[in-house]
């Protein structure tokens, strides 16, 4: 009787201590603030000749930002500010020159380009090797003054490597770490990165290199990073020529995938006959043999990737002894720009998700408007656009849709592909409060 009495008792007495949550207490979500300082950071290219092209897509927009953290370089609206220094590029930009940053750095000859990106702690390099013909090296450039800290997984056909070797990777604050993937993890087949920052920040990147073995000139280029694994991709850029053309399917979930490829022309997106539905093992990868389907085919603008479940890809194409490497493109909603190299090249656009328009400027280095338009665009088609030899800045702006492009430029004989991709604007501050008065 006397416990049937004190329990009730005690029970109120504590819910009675309990204060309830303030008013205005539920979670909110982050807001947007204009960015003040922003930083990014362009590969190494040691061993041969090389630029760094900047260029902000903000309007009225004329200042500096910092190159490797002393030497200035005025930046203005339109135009493309150069650097020849041929090792790792960290770009620092502030107040005005802070918000819609882009660069590239562009190697010739033979051609070669790879878009400078900001740290990232998440992304996916499809599409590697580690063998002797097929080689690959992992760079992590780290532009703060403190230690990062450095995970990668290895995916191949057979799923997760054990690579206990990949795993800690410390790069020291300010320097840059190359990772010879066939002298660490040697092996042959198509790989998978996973790249994952545990500590401080970093940029990876992958120059990947065919080497046929004293039969001809080693060809190297970059493979572009992938932030988030889709169910549909879109991989615009198909270089011209005869060669081996290999479309690299990663899988990171648990469970098997299913993917269809398909072909995107100027008039439509269809499945070709003869390819049949392509199996990814759980975390591991696929490899899907082109080249039969694509040679000849110059009016193929691209390929999409239907799948089950999230994924990745890389298509490898080595055309007439050149290497270039084409991955998905993220759909654009935002005003965006892209430094490309100077010569022979082509915008690419496809992926609409509406019935809209694009216009596009390109620009010479010192802001002159050599070429522009506005065009129509519809979903499952794309659009083919030739740019000007001396363009080496391309503007771009939507017009009730969301598209995917890329620039497929081209020069003696070798081609590279640059994905577009919207530059950073805003910042998004969290909503932090206390979670007790």
């Amino acid at each position: 009787m006397v416990l049937g009495v004190l329990l009730p008792v005690a029970t109120l007495g504590i819910a009675s201590l309990v204060t309830a949550a303030p008013p205005g207490a539920t979670p909110r979500p982050p807001e947007r603030s204009a960015l003040t300082t922003s930083t990014l950071v362009c590969p190494s290219a040691t061993e041969r000749t090389t630029q760094v092209g900047v260029a902000s897509t903000e309007p009225e927009v004329s200042g500096e930002v910092t190159v490797g953290g002393a030497e200035p370089l005025a930046v203005a609206s339109g135009s493309v500010a150069e650097t020849d220094r041929d090792d790792a590029v960290v770009l620092s930009g502030a107040d005005t020159t802070a918000p819609g940053l882009v660069a590239s750095r562009i190697v010739a000859p033979p051609l070669a380009a790879a878009g400078c990106a900001a740290p990232d702690a998440d992304v996916w390099f499809t599409g590697v090797g580690a063998a002797a013909r097929r080689a690959s090296v992992l760079e992590l450039v780290n532009p703060d003054a403190g230690a990062a800290v450095v995970d990668v997984s290895l995916h191949s056909g057979r799923g997760i490597v054990d690579a206990p070797e990949l795993r800690g990777l410390t790069v020291p604050g300010g320097e840059t770490l190359r990772v010879d993937l066939a002298e660490r993890v040697p092996r042959r087949g198509e790989l998978a990165l996973h790249v994952v920052t545990a500590r401080g920040r970093a940029t990876a990147f992958v120059e990947s290199r065919d080497d046929p073995l004293g039969r001809g000139g080693v060809s190297r280029d970059w493979v572009p990073a992938q932030t988030t694994p889709a169910e549909d991709l879109l991989l615009l850029g198909v270089p011209d020529g005869a060669g081996e053309r290999t479309l690299t399917i990663a899988n990171p979930g648990d469970d098997e995938v299913r993917a269809q490829v398909r072909f995107v022309t100027d008039d439509s997106v269809f499945a070709p006959d003869g390819l049949e539905e392509v199996r990814v093992p759980a975390q591991g990868v696929a490899r899907v043999a082109l080249a039969g389907l694509l040679t000849g085919a110059g009016d193929v603008l691209g390929l999409g990737v239907e799948a089950s479940g999230p994924v990745t890809a890389t298509l490898r194409s080595v055309a007439d002894g050149d290497l270039a490497l084409t991955v998905p493109g993220s759909p654009l909603e935002d005003p965006t720009a892209l430094v490309v190299p100077a010569g022979e090249k082509r915008l690419l656009l496809a992926g609409a998700d509406s019935t809209g328009a694009v216009s596009y400027v390109a620009r010479s280095a010192d802001g002159e408007k050599l070429a522009g338009d506005r065009v129509e665009i519809a979903p499952d088609r794309g659009l083919s656009i030739k740019l000007p030899r001396g363009a080496v800045l391309v503007e771009l702006t939507q017009h009730g849709t969301t598209v995917v492009g890329a620039v497929l430029a081209a020069a003696a004989g070798s081609s590279t592909v640059l994905p577009l991709s919207t530059p950073q604007r805003e910042l998004l501050v969290p909503d932090v409060r206390p979670g007790l008065p």
